[in-house]
């Protein structure tokens, strides 16, 4: 498994099937629909630590939306 340093958020990187470099190009920050307060959501950190823990955070319909998310932009 490829682990990206935090500093790598900032842009995509494209691999060949044998692992090589072809390009990095920056990926455009989005901005999100509803503004966030500034600041850490400890309630929220709190929850998703709790349901990783727990083993309840990964559920089947939040792997299909990611599925069908996937697949929407590689069509």
């Amino acid at each position: 498994m490829f682990k990206h340093a935090s500093t790598c958020l900032m842009a995509q990187k494209i691999r060949t099937r044998r692992g090589g470099l072809l390009a990095m190009t920056p990926s455009p920050i989005e901005q999100p629909a509803v503004p966030v307060e500034a600041g850490i959501r400890e309630e929220l950190v709190a929850r998703i630590r709790r349901e990783i823990a727990e083993g309840t955070y990964e559920t089947n319909d939040k792997l299909a939306i990611a599925l069908d998310r996937m697949i929407d932009d590689v069509a």
